[in-house]
C-alpha cells in the first residue's frame, strides 16, 4: 500500500475540483472553488445560492466501493491523537460530489445522509490516512443505480450538472 502522501493526495483533490467546475461552469459561470484550507466546502455556485464537497475516490477502482469519511486523526503538539469530526459528519455543504476513473456522482447531502444510516462505520489504520480515520465504506453500485443520485459519465463531453433547488 505505501505511505500516505498529502501532497499527491491534495493534488488529486484539486484536479478532481477543476472537473467539477469544468462541467458546472457549462450551466453556472460564476461557480469557483474556495481557494486555501477552508473545510467547509470546496466550491460555491453564486447563481443557486449553493455549496459543494468535491471528493476525489481512485481505491474503488480495486475495491468497488467508495470511502465517505466522518473522521480523521489529528497528532496533537504534544504527541496525543485526537479524532477530528469531518467529511460527511462536518461538511456544510449542499451536495457531495464524487469523482473518480469513471463517473462524477452528485447527491444532496440530506439524501446522502439518509442513504448512510444503512451503513456502518468503519475504521482505516494509520498507514492509509496518515494518523487513521473513520468513515462508511458504501458500494459503488448501490450510488450509481440510486434514482436520487446524478451520475456522469466522465466521457460525456456534453455532461451538465444541474443543481436542483429545494
Amino acid at each position: 500500500m505505501g505511505q500516505y502522501d498529502f501532497k499527491k493526495d491534495l493534488k488529486e483533490g484539486h484536479d478532481a475540483e477543476e472537473e467539477v467546475l469544468v462541467i458546472l461552469k457549462k450551466k453556472y459561470p460564476k461557480a469557483h472553488r474556495i481557494e486555501g484550507y477552508f473545510k467547509d466546502f470546496d466550491i460555491y455556485v453564486p447563481e443557486v445560492d449553493k455549496k459543494l464537497e468535491v471528493k476525489h475516490d481512485w481505491a474503488v477502482r480495486n475495491t468497488g466501493n467508495y470511502f465517505i469519511e466522518t473522521e480523521f486523526n489529528k497528532k496533537e503538539d504534544n504527541g496525543d491523537i485526537t479524532p477530528v469530526s469531518c467529511g460527511v459528519d462536518a461538511t456544510l455543504a449542499d451536495y457531495w460530489v464524487i469523482v473518480d476513473h469513471e463517473v462524477i456522482i452528485v447527491i444532496e447531502i440530506d439524501t446522502l445522509r439518509h442513504i448512510l444510516q444503512d451503513y456502518r462505520i468503519v475504521t482505516l489504520p494509520p498507514k492509509k490516512t496518515s494518523f487513521g480515520g473513520k468513515g462508511y465504506l458504501v458500494r459503488k453500485d448501490n450510488l450509481i443505480h440510486n434514482p436520487y443520485v446524478l451520475v456522469i459519465d466522465k466521457s460525456d463531453k456534453e455532461a451538465v450538472i444541474e443543481i436542483w433547488m429545494n
